[in-house]
């Protein structure tokens, strides 16, 4: 596991990265499955999992299962200089939780110009409107995630405008993170 995070992608890749814990309620496991299909098509992608925890080794056996190990990175704990930098380097941020999506990584993701791609649970929807600021499946059916990001690459004006979309809303209906931190 890498203590810093390092671009292991060629220039022209497409970017994915997911920034959690590594618990089992975050289900990382499910954006892997949604980056295996995208990389089935497009193998100039790479994943980068930013976070540890008591998930790591099932996580690194299905990434294994799938022979993506040259496509998928796991980069350990990172501090915030690093978490950035990766996420100015993010096309797409992967978020999969049981719970709600909605929350610090997903703000942040959307700062940086990533596109997010999540789940329709919680409050996630308040922020997240399928094809306008991010993509968003039922979480019963989150692997339509896989078929809505392949359509996205063959629609790069339909990436400008959602990232354009989802910056204007954080900025218009969110605190920014030092913001909430003030108020609480």
């Amino acid at each position: 596991v890498s203590q810093n995070y390092q671009k292991y992608h060629a220039h022209g890749d497409i970017v994915f990265s997911s920034v959690s814990r590594l618990q089992r309620w975050k289900r990382v496991d499910r954006s892997i499955e949604i980056f295996a299909k995208f990389n089935s098509r497009f193998n100039n992608s790479h994943y980068y999992i930013v976070g540890d925890g008591p998930e790591i080794e099932n996580l690194k056996k299905l990434v294994n299962q799938k022979g993506l190990q040259g496509c998928i990175s796991f980069c350990g704990a990172q501090g915030k200089h690093q978490i950035y930098g990766l996420l100015k380097d993010t096309k797409y941020f992967l978020s999969s939780y049981e719970l709600s999506n909605l929350g610090n990584p997903l703000f942040e993701a959307i700062s940086c110009g990533a596109i997010v791609v999540t789940l329709n649970n919680g409050n996630t929807s308040e922020m997240i409107v399928d094809g306008v600021t991010g993509l968003l499946s039922d979480e019963h059916d989150f692997s339509k995630n896989a078929l809505k990001l392949i359509e996205c690459e063959s629609a790069p004006d339909s990436v400008a405008a959602m990232r354009a979309a989802a910056k204007d809303h954080l900025a218009t209906n969110f605190d920014t993170w030092n913001q909430r931190m003030e108020r609480e």
